[in-house]
């Protein structure tokens, strides 16, 4: 249901609940009628759903076979995965950093350390390490000018 929301913008059931279906009608229809979201017809420009992006098919296919009522029939995490995988190797959908914006890269750096960046990219596992003391530092936003201004809150 997430991936839906992500994919169309639209929440699950949207238009039933706008309609005023209760959540005791919703959720026997769910489970007794085998009621599933309908993925959006794609948008003339070939987006999909409110948010207008270009989703793979394979992705909305996959989606919708999660929703199986039978789990048996529903495709597993394993399976998810690898078809997800190949999807993004096929469609050449994946990012790297050397496809990255300067500011995302300027980001990253700003944010993890040179190492774990570079274990990161090379798809390491990053372990954790232990220091025996840590300042954590918590900032918030507190204005939109340019630059913005940030109200710290400091932790030892």
């Amino acid at each position: 249901m997430a991936v839906y929301e992500i994919f169309t913008g639209f929440k699950p059931y949207e238009d039933m609940i706008e309609k005023g279906i209760t959540a005791k009608e919703l959720i026997k229809a769910v489970t007794e009628e085998n009621l599933r979201p309908t993925v959006p017809p794609a948008n003339p420009d070939g987006t999909t759903g409110r948010l207008n992006l270009q989703v793979p098919s394979e992705f909305l296919d996959l989606m919708t076979e999660c929703w199986h009522k039978n789990p048996a029939r529903r495709p597993s995490i394993k399976e998810i995965e690898e078809r997800i995988l190949e999807v993004i190797e096929d469609k050449n959908l994946a990012r790297t950093t050397n496809t990255m914006g300067k500011q995302q890269q300027a980001l990253l750096q700003d944010i993890l350390p040179a190492k774990v960046i570079k274990a990161l990219s090379e798809g390491r596992k990053v372990e954790p390490e232990a220091y025996d003391a840590v300042t954590i530092f918590f900032s918030d936003i507190v204005g939109e000018s340019s630059p913005p201004s940030f109200a710290p809150l400091l932790l030892c």
